[in-house]
């Protein structure tokens, strides 16, 4: 008689595989693993689901399962899956983990369904019912790249997207250099220019690379579709037209989720770099400061800081294995990567630029004129949501954020340099106190996130290191530490 508490995968190169819902275990070739109670209940709910795919959207109806992070725990589940099946070529146990589990984009939610058609469940559990014809991957040049290792592919695809950023750099600093224009003093015509324009200049760019990617990667990826299968644009709905572009012709994520926090992440970053710009407005004597052409060079070291983190975070994109990502989406042949490039090599080049230029010239400079004024605090709350949001926020946790460890490693140093600064720059004022509450705030949503992460066991100490805002901050204290020397 059939064991009904257990399936077993008696097809495809799984077979053998089982998941025994009795004693909460998976096992493979004479090795077992112990499942949480929530993993196994989720397995069941999926096992039991007779629409197929089944939806953060659908398990938000379960009493037990309502609160849970389907990604999360998914990814929890294809880690232990991954245990047993584990073989010498990762991209091997991820193509037998795809014969358990599969995984597929449903109205803009990422979806998973057991492959019970492989497995030894009588027919009155069924699959996804496929009313229209499915649609084909397109193959392409890319699928050969995939053994090679991450660097390698890395350039593979990007090698002329690099050449052409690194001779728009150069260019720059050549057009720079012709009419003697040095860094310090590209940075006094910014914070010349009013605000208002600097503003809406820094929003439009940071918005470019979600409407190129709305605008043209889409189109392009539906058109190549088009081209070869001979489908029609206007026979495909939102859904099918998601999974081609972020999938099956790999150039966007046009889901939601991914566009929402693709906007708000920029948009937030470059109302950050506008707070640091009205911020150094403020301060009295700023442009004698950086009249001085003695610290070109750490201006120049704090740009070269901003331009390398922009080329990590693409880079960890393309090479960071996610369970909610395709890492061809990130190439930067993609319009809307290659722009993003170009917005996080300005901001980021620019807002450390600033960062160093008022916390230099409050420790190094003879500037008792210096105020804390309401910008700085708009300033520092914008850094602290920032940090946040592109982290560590909901959004982060549902599409899987590069930059996920920002938060923890960031907020600790950022607390104590702007209390440091705070305390320096004292006047015994609202603003001052406030902007002084603001640490200690912030610090205990870090603590809680820190408890959380520890729980998770999703931590690591060089987390702490290789965040790009770790890599930024230290560039910035190394040239201040390098002032001591002047």
């Amino acid at each position: 008689m059939k064991n009904e508490h257990r399936i077993t995968w008696v097809s495809g190169t799984a077979s053998g595989f089982y998941i025994d819902f009795e004693t909460q275990t998976i096992g493979y070739s004479d090795k077992e693993v112990h499942l949480e109670y929530l993993q196994t209940r989720l397995l069941r709910f999926m096992l039991s689901s007779t629409g197929g795919f089944v939806t953060s959207h659908d398990i938000s109806t379960d009493s037990e399962l309502f609160s849970i992070n389907l990604s999360k725990y998914i990814h929890g589940i294809k880690t232990k899956i991954l245990s047993l099946l584990k073989t010498s070529d990762d991209d091997d146990s991820d193509a037998l983990f795809d014969q358990i589990i599969e995984k597929k984009t449903i109205n803009g939610k990422r979806g998973y369904r057991l492959r019970t058609e492989l497995t030894d469940v009588l027919d009155d559990v069924t699959s996804e019912v496929k009313e229209d014809k499915p649609l084909e991957p397109v193959a392409g040049p890319d699928e050969a790249k995939r053994d090679m290792p991450s660097f390698r592919r890395y350039m593979s695809n990007n090698w002329l997207a690099l050449f052409i950023y690194l001779f728009l750099v150069l260019c720059t600093v050549l057009l720079l250099d012709s009419v003697h224009i040095t860094a310090e003093y590209l940075l006094i015509k910014i914070i010349d220019i009013p605000f208002g324009f600097t503003f809406i200049a820094l929003c439009i760019l940071s918005m470019l690379p979600v409407i190129g990617g709305l605008f043209v990667d889409v189109p392009l990826a539906l058109k190549e579709y088009e081209k070869k299968k001979g489908v029609k644009k206007n026979d495909l709905n939102a859904e099918k037209i998601h999974e081609i572009a972020m999938n099956l012709v790999p150039r966007f994520d046009n889901s939601g989720e991914h566009v929402i926090f693709f906007s708000l992440c920029n948009i937030t970053g470059a109302f950050t770099v506008a707070s640091e710009l009205l911020y150094i407005k403020s301060i009295p004597g700023i442009y004698e400061y950086l009249s001085d052409p003695s610290r070109d060079y750490f201006y120049i070291v704090t740009i070269a800081a901003g331009c390398f983190v922009a080329l990590f975070n693409n880079y960890s994109l393309q090479t960071s294995k996610s369970p909610t990502r395709c890492e061809d989406d990130f190439i930067l042949t993609r319009v809307h990567a290659f722009l993003n490039l170009i917005y996080l090599s300005v901001s980021l080049a620019l807002g450390c630029s600033l960062a160093y230029t008022f916390l230099s010239y409050r420790f190094f400079h003879n500037s008792n004129a210096v105020v804390i004024t309401p910008a700085y605090i708009v300033m520092i709350l914008s850094m602290y949501c920032y940090l946040w949001f592109s982290s560590d926020s909901p959004a982060a946790k549902q599409i899987d954020s590069v930059s996920k460890n920002n938060f923890l490693s960031g907020l600790p140093v950022l607390a104590a340099f702007t209390t440091v600064y705070t305390f320096l720059c004292f006047t015994p004022d609202l603003v001052c106190i406030l902007s002084i509450l603001t640490a200690p705030v912030f610090l205990l949503l870090w603590f809680a996130c820190l408890i959380r992460r520890k729980k998770e066991n999703t931590i690591k100490l060089h987390y702490f290191v290789s965040s790009f805002f770790s890599i930024l901050a230290i560039a910035i204290i190394v040239m201040l530490l390098l002032n001591f020397r002047w």
